[in-house]
């Protein structure tokens, strides 16, 4: 996914799916997004709650974007962190690319 470099106070929709494709059933799970610079560091420099939107079946999440994050460009790397009791559920590592806004 690319995002606009300085962009912050808005909703970044994700969607998570099973290895068969289907959508991630969420139900009962809180999500934290990480996101780090790739190549450079394993601490991430986003670690923030994301949203588990309804219904919690299909899979659909959301990170309210905080102000000062994406200011840079570049290509970061990032997972969502699923847990409930009994289960710690990563998903698979994806990019975010921050490019120079218009």
């Amino acid at each position: 996914m690319t995002i606009p470099r300085g962009i912050y106070g808005v909703a970044l929709t994700l969607s998570f799916k099973n290895a068969d494709g289907s959508a991630k059933d969420l139900t009962g799970y809180t999500g934290t997004l990480k996101v780090w610079i790739k190549g450079q560091s394993k601490t991430p420099f986003v670690s923030a709650t994301l949203t588990i939107d309804s219904p919690s079946s299909a899979g659909m999440t959301h990170y309210d974007i905080e102000q000062g994050k994406f200011d840079d460009e570049g290509v970061f790397r990032a997972r969502g962190y699923f847990t409930k009791t009994g289960a710690n559920d990563p998903s698979d590592i994806f990019e975010i690319e921050v490019e120079e806004s218009a």
